[in-house]
């Protein structure tokens, strides 16, 4: 399958340098730009057997100025969890999720935008 660099695919690539997490009232919940998380936030943290508040992604481009999602159906949200059995993933939306926790533990999370069910080289944990 072509990486999304390759330049056979004719559809538009989307590049983040980071994310910011932000919770139902706007709040900023986490952020990480170019791999480096912003250390003044708190860990997001979510007990067993419970669903978090809806959180939603937004991006950062080289310039760390957030950037509008992409609005099409061919990219999606992904991720992929150091630890399936702490904790879990609930999509809610094109770019929002919930974290649901499944037991008590630690656990890495990394945000990923995938192109045609593949995802892109620039992970963000």
């Amino acid at each position: 399958m072509p990486k999304c660099s390759d330049n056979t695919d004719q559809h538009e690539h989307f590049e983040a340098e980071g994310w910011n997490l932000y919770w139902p009232d706007w709040k900023l919940a986490y952020s990480v730009y170019q791999g480096k998380e912003d250390k003044s936030l708190e860990t997001l943290r979510v007990n067993a057997n419970c669903l978090s508040e809806h959180l939603t992604v937004k991006f950062l481009d080289d310039e760390k100025k957030e950037v509008s999602a992409p609005k099409d159906d061919e990219h999606t949200l992904g991720w992929s969890i150091g630890n399936e059995s702490i904790l879990d993933i609930e999509a809610c939306g094109s770019w929002g999720f919930h974290l649901k926790g499944v037991k008590e533990g630690e656990t890495t999370l990394t945000l990923k935008v995938k192109h045609h069910d593949h995802e892109h080289e620039h992970d963000h944990e």
